[in-house]
């Protein structure tokens, strides 16, 4: 089953995301733009203070297989804010039919059909979810 909702709906769908963030935390270490390792917090200032967009995969057993983050370029994004001096020249990236898709993190099994299903879902839903918004704008 496909999640979609913001981080103010976060309390409505606490299973969901509560299972997002672990995902999350599992990725260990990352990259931080001065170029060193840390071990990143499951949920960020990105999340508190932008309200993205989620949306998450549960396989049939309630568990997570994959979830992403999207966020308008009108606002802050990991892009502008943590990555930027990474791709020099770096476009400054702004506009209201264009979202950043961060923490993308898949837990399913992808040598099997279902767990391929289930990611490939989430980043369908995406899509649709996109372009529904972009037909409306």
């Amino acid at each position: 089953m496909v999640y979609t909702f913001s981080y103010a709906q976060r309390h409505q769908y606490a299973d969901a995301y509560n299972k997002m963030m672990q995902a999350r935390g599992w990725g260990g270490e990352w990259y931080d733009a001065g170029s060193s390792l840390l071990n990143r917090p499951e949920e960020d200032v990105f999340d508190r203070e932008y309200n993205p967009l989620y949306i998450v995969s549960l396989n049939e057993q309630g568990e997570h297989a994959a979830s992403l983050r999207v966020l308008p370029t009108t606002g802050p994004t990991m892009l502008r804010c943590d990555f930027q001096a990474c791709f020099e020249p770096c476009p400054d990236i702004a506009s209201a039919h264009v979202w950043e898709c961060s923490c993308l993190c898949g837990t399913a099994d992808s040598t099997s059909p279902a767990g391929r299903a289930t990611t490939i879902e989430t980043s369908k839903t995406l899509c649709n979810r996109l372009r529904a918004f972009t037909a409306r704008a």
